[in-house]
């Protein structure tokens, strides 16, 4: 999804395409929530670049911006038929955040919502997420992921967790982004 307001999420679209995945993408007015439920369906891998929206009063209402400023909710991704899930990239803010101040014992977040429904791994932020962060995520992270150290091995979703450690470390070697805000609201839940 490119929002106006997303001024880097082309350059993280051109670095998912050319990561060596096979890669189906949805811009602009592509992006409704039947073309969602629909892809979601068919593919084993997502990468989400858009708007992420907590929602502190009504969790199961926490979303993705899509087209037009509608919503998918986490109780969409709960209803939805995921039978090929794996992993789940959620380059949006809140994704990976819950209301701890009115419900610390029972986060439900878009993160936990991809996971509920099937996938096994699931990247995501515990707060805001700086637009640049997102070409940089899907570089480092898909790079990690496609070309691993041991060329023998197939690509295998159970990597992400040291994908993601992988990005934190050259975030954390890169001058404009070694800023905590940057690197750590970072986060992998799952296998």
């Amino acid at each position: 999804m490119a929002a106006s307001s997303l001024e880097k999420v082309y350059k993280e679209i051109e670095v998912v395409q050319n990561s060596g995945c096979d890669v189906h993408k949805l811009i602009g007015s592509e992006v409704t929530h039947s073309t969602m439920i629909e892809s979601l369906a068919k593919s084993s891998w997502i990468h989400f670049a858009s708007h992420g929206h907590l929602d502190t009063e009504q969790p199961f209402k926490s979303s993705f911006e899509l087209h037009d400023s509608a919503r998918f909710t986490v109780l969409d991704l709960l209803k939805a038929n995921l039978p090929n899930a794996e992993l789940a990239v959620l380059s949006a803010c809140h994704t990976a955040a819950v209301d701890q101040d009115n419900i610390p014992d029972e986060g439900i977040s878009l993160a936990a919502g991809m996971q509920f429904c099937g996938f096994r791994g699931v990247v995501g932020t515990l707060w805001a997420m700086d637009d640049h962060i997102g070409p940089v995520l899907a570089k480092e992270f898909y790079k990690k992921m496609i070309h691993p150290e041991n060329q023998n091995k197939p690509v295998d979703f159970k990597d992400a967790a040291k994908a993601l450690k992988a990005v934190t470390k050259e975030m954390r070697r890169t001058e404009e982004l070694k800023a905590l805000h940057c690197w750590v609201p970072l986060v992998h839940i799952g296998a």
